[in-house]
């Protein structure tokens, strides 16, 4: 399992940490065959081709890697109780990011078709997208979360992400916490 994490036996229904669960589905994959493909295969072309500048070996294999790609899929949100605050919502997901699209937890980026709130997030507010943080490289996983909530506590000025830690599912599979 990417997360590296144990996988969690039983149904995802909730979780068993008290975070809130994001469960994604695909509908219609791209590789039928491979359904988790959208999240595990691709690798940022930005990186691809900065690596090239390092290594001449066109054959390794990160070279044949696709470029990320958006899946069609469908998002069910649980809040800390186990309460469906989103129901099976249609959105395109893909894995996100440029040098952590190498990490074999990769960060994934949920565009829903309408605006949504998500769990209470930037005051309810609706967003088209939202982003799923690995926090692959972090094993404390506090350091993005505490620079987050430092900004929105220091600075009211300017934007700051709000964020919160949740637990990831896709087609039933545990990927683990993400921010």
């Amino acid at each position: 399992n990417p997360s590296g994490n144990p996988t969690k036996e039983g149904n995802n229904d909730s979780s068993s940490t008290g975070l809130p669960v994001i469960q994604i589905q695909t509908t219609n994959p791209k590789d039928p065959e491979r359904p988790l493909a959208f999240v595990t295969d691709p690798i940022s072309d930005s990186v691809k081709i900065h690596a090239m500048s390092y290594n001449s070996n066109i054959e390794d294999p990160m070279y044949k890697a696709p470029d990320p790609w958006y899946e069609v899929c469908n998002v069910t949100v649980k809040n800390k109780s186990g309460t469906v605050e989103l129901d099976n919502l249609k959105a395109k997901v893909k894995s996100r990011g440029n040098y952590t699209t190498t990490y074999d937890k990769k960060g994934i980026r949920i565009k829903f078709d309408k605006k949504q709130s998500v769990l209470g997030m930037h005051d309810g507010k609706k967003f088209k997208n939202w982003v799923l943080l690995a926090e692959w490289k972090d094993f404390s996983m506090v350091r993005d979360y505490a620079s987050y909530n430092l900004m929105r506590l220091i600075n009211d000025k300017y934007y700051a992400s709000d964020c919160q830690f949740v637990e990831v599912y896709i087609n039933k599979e545990y990927w683990g916490v993400y921010l």
